[in-house]
């Protein structure tokens, strides 16, 4: 806000004893606000009324104390009008291993790990950087604590919400491996960034395999099919076992036959 760039332009001088009597003297007469540090956006009588209004409340000290006095001041202003569901610009402060805390113009709020993306996400590092300016949601705002819950990934839909509608039981799609575990081996399902399956180890092979290793390599794309949606959960079960099972013969025809739309009429003039 312009008036808060104004206070604070306001207590960084009041904190220079130099430029104390500028600022006294501004309040009884013309005195060019480009003595600051900077012009200020504001008017002559503006930035008088602001001086003599924090002066009479007791909020100017004169002293570095003030300036901290009113940033509280100016944290408690923006607690009281902030609420659950609004949408904040802001810009990251400092991070840490289990989230991102970003000032939104006179607050701190987290950002927990959990809601930086859709994605799995091991370290805020890989989303933000500290500098970056942001676009929030706020999720909660604790007054007695003077805590705000802010949300990174809401700002955009939830990429589970259409899964069910764009896949089906039984499709053959095309994933990526992005990691293996010993009960079996992820992967990104191409052209969905936020959305990765399981293959589970009994999955990957008819034959007995100890490690996922054994059978794929991380960053390998393969054909998959998927078995298991569950959007509630967010999880999708995939299989390498089942791509070539001839209980999905139908299923396959008919996805070949949806992307293949003259390939019916064809069959029929053959035939």
């Amino acid at each position: 806000m312009v008036e808060d760039q104004v206070l604070d332009r306001i207590f960084a001088a009041l904190s220079d004893p130099t430029r104390r009597s500028m600022l006294v003297a501004l309040r009884k007469g013309p005195a060019r606000i480009t003595d600051l540090a900077a012009p200020l956006p504001m008017s002559f009588a503006a930035v008088a009324r602001h001086v003599g209004v924090l002066e009479s409340a007791g909020l100017v000290r004169r002293d570095i104390t003030g300036r901290e006095h009113w940033l509280h001041v100016r944290e408690d202003r923006l607690l009281a009008e902030i609420k659950a569901g609004e949408i904040r610009k802001g810009h990251v402060i400092s991070l840490a291993e289990f989230g991102a805390f970003v000032d939104i113009g006179g607050a701190d709020g987290l950002v927990h790990l959990s809601e930086l993306s859709w994605k799995h996400v091991t370290h805020p590092n890989e989303v933000l950087k500290v500098g970056q300016e942001v676009e929030v949601v706020v999720l909660n705002v604790d007054h007695d604590r003077k805590r705000i819950g802010l949300s990174l990934k809401r700002r955009e839909d939830d990429p589970w919400t259409l899964i069910q509608k764009k896949y089906q039981i039984g499709q053959l799609i095309s994933g990526t491996i992005t990691k293996l575990a010993k009960f079996g081996a992820f992967a990104r399902v191409e052209g969905e960034d936020e959305i990765e399956g399981l293959i589970h180890v009994s999955e990957l092979s008819d034959a007995h395999i100890e490690h996922p290793r054994e059978v794929v390599t991380e960053g390998q794309t393969l054909t998959l099919r998927v078995i298991k949606i569950d959007a509630d959960k967010r999880r999708m079960g995939l299989s390498l076992q089942r791509v070539s099972s001839a209980e999905y013969a139908n299923t396959d025809w008919e996805q070949i036959a949806a992307a293949v739309p003259d390939l019916d009429d064809t069959s029929e003039q053959e035939a």
